[in-house]
This record gives structure tokens, C-alpha cells and sequence, in this order.
């Protein structure tokens, strides 16, 4: 029985890697040793246990524009969602090749 759950631990804590390593190159604070193993530790957690309440603001946490969450489509994944007010066409057009790229893990 705990072979499966090793599997599955593993594979959560790949994805979640996988999440901070393409999403460090836009987001800088992710290429910090400590801040890129708490978000990849929140992540995998996710994973294991989805649900809705993921939440984790990927720039200054003063403007908060940007943001990982749970994905409606699969609660075992993450989206990326930009929460400026107003949103501008460059925001709609990198959360869209970012989502892809998050898609494509």
C-alpha cells in the first residue's frame, strides 16, 4: 500500500518543481532558494490534498497582481491568474502563454 502513495508523493513534488522552475523566470522571487522550496512545498501539498483554498501571490505581496490557484478544470493542478484592476491586454496575453505553459507539465 505505501508504494503507491511513494508514487504519488514523488510525482507531486516533480510537478510542483516543475511549476517554480518555468514560472522563476518570470517571477524572480521564485529563483530564491527558500521562497522556491516553500511554494514548491505548498504546491505538492496541494496536489496530495486538492481543494480550492490554494493561494499564493507570485509578486510583491503590496500589489498582489499575480497569483497561483487551484485549477477549476483539475483541483490537483495549479493556474496562474492576474488579479490587476484594470487588467491590461500584456497581463491577459503573458497569463494565457503562462497557463499554457503550465498546461503543457
Amino acid at each position: 500500500m505505501p508504494r503507491p502513495l511513494i508514487g504519488r508523493a514523488k510525482r507531486a513534488t516533480a510537478y510542483a518543481a516543475a511549476v517554480v522552475a518555468a514560472l522563476a523566470k518570470e517571477f524572480p522571487d521564485l529563483r530564491e532558494p527558500a521562497t522556491a522550496d516553500l511554494v514548491t512545498t505548498a504546491i505538492t501539498e496541494h496536489v496530495l490534498t486538492p481543494g480550492p483554498q490554494l493561494e499564493i501571490i507570485l509578486d510583491s505581496g503590496y500589489v498582489a497582481n499575480w497569483w497561483l490557484h487551484a485549477d477549476p478544470a483539475d483541483p490537483a493542478r495549479v493556474r496562474l491568474g492576474c488579479h490587476r484592476h484594470p487588467p491590461i491586454e500584456a497581463d491577459q496575453q503573458r497569463e494565457a502563454r503562462l497557463n499554457a505553459l503550465l498546461d503543457a507539465l
